[in-house]
């Protein structure tokens, strides 16, 4: 008795990306919703307690952010501007 079996790999990294990417949407939401309530508690601080708090809260939601884009993040909240974060879109 014999046995064929084709494996689609491009159909499979397809339906990972069509259901992986409504989640890492979502986790981009929630990271915007949390800057815009961090926005609105630290607008007008300085930029070093900023920078300390903001460094907190993304080791808390598990991700990591460079020097730069801290230091641009922090200048935004201390301005009071609203920062909209995006997931990349998946392409496996």
């Amino acid at each position: 008795m014999s046995f064929h079996f084709e494996f689609d790999e491009r159909a499979l990294l397809r339906e990972v990306e069509r259901q992986a990417q409504p989640a890492m949407d979502r986790i981009a939401d929630d990271l915007t919703q949390e800057l815009d309530q961090f926005r609105l508690r630290f607008a007008g601080r300085p930029t070093a307690e900023i920078r300390t708090e903001l460094q907190r809260l993304f080791e808390r939601a598990g991700g990591e952010i460079t020097d730069p884009e801290l230091a641009e993040y922090a200048a935004a909240i201390a301005a009071g501007t609203h920062i909209r974060i995006e997931a990349e879109r998946l392409h496996l």
